[in-house]
């Protein structure tokens, strides 16, 4: 399954209890739920994938920088 937002990352972190969200390129979406590293059922992230969430959460000053 595909990233499509941030959002949904960020939903499925509070739908899990998880604490953090670990992203990088090559890699499925991983959460930490109790300490542990779980990785997700999402698609291993691309780096055009990183960069679309990223991205879509910067204004156009940040974006520039």
């Amino acid at each position: 399954m595909k990233v499509e937002t941030l959002d949904d990352l960020l939903r499925h972190m509070v739908e899990r209890k998880a604490s953090d969200l670990h992203l990088r390129v090559g890699l499925h979406p991983i959460l930490r739920i109790n300490e542990e590293l779980i990785h997700t059922e999402y698609d291993p992230m691309v780096k055009d994938d990183l960069e679309r969430l990223v991205l879509g959460i910067m204004n156009d000053e940040q974006k520039q920088t």
